[in-house]
């Protein structure tokens, strides 16, 4: 008898796993650039984006496309070509830190990844979790 109801509440919940009756629904989707830098779209999913550091120090700022959003927080990590992992470095406001700015400008090899995650944008007074942003800095694009 033990066994039966151990074998029927296993199949209950597995049930009520795969229900999705009372999923919450789906926020919006908010895409935010690095200035000029936005991602492209290549069979319905983010490419990769190749950038370089003179074009992302001459972009510090997070913005979304029209319609304009403003970006109230986000965390800033970078993995530069073969050395440690830096960060995540959280970030109020949409500009990237003196911090953050001074890093980028003090890499001896100005390669690797760049990931801006945890993007908060204010859209029509809800915090919205925006798509993350992943870069590849090299030296030529």
């Amino acid at each position: 008898m033990k066994k039966l109801f151990f074998l029927l509440a296993l199949a209950t919940i597995g049930t009520l796993t795969t229900s999705y009756a009372q999923n919450a629904p789906a926020e919006p989707t908010v895409i935010v650039c690095l200035g000029d830098i936005c991602p492209h779209y290549k069979d319905g999913k983010i490419d990769n984006i190749t950038t370089t550091r003179s074009e992302i120090l001459a972009n510090t700022t997070l913005s979304t496309p029209p319609p304009f959003f403003k970006v109230v927080e986000f965390s800033f990590s970078m993995l530069p070509k073969a050395k440690d992992f830096l960060g995540p470095f959280k970030v109020t406001g949409d500009k990237l830190t003196p911090e953050i700015i001074k890093l980028i400008q003090n890499m001896d090899d100005p390669q690797g990844r760049i990931f801006i995650e945890n993007i908060i944008v204010n859209v029509n007074g809800i915090a919205v979790k925006a798509t993350p942003l992943a870069l590849k800095m090299a030296l030529k694009k």
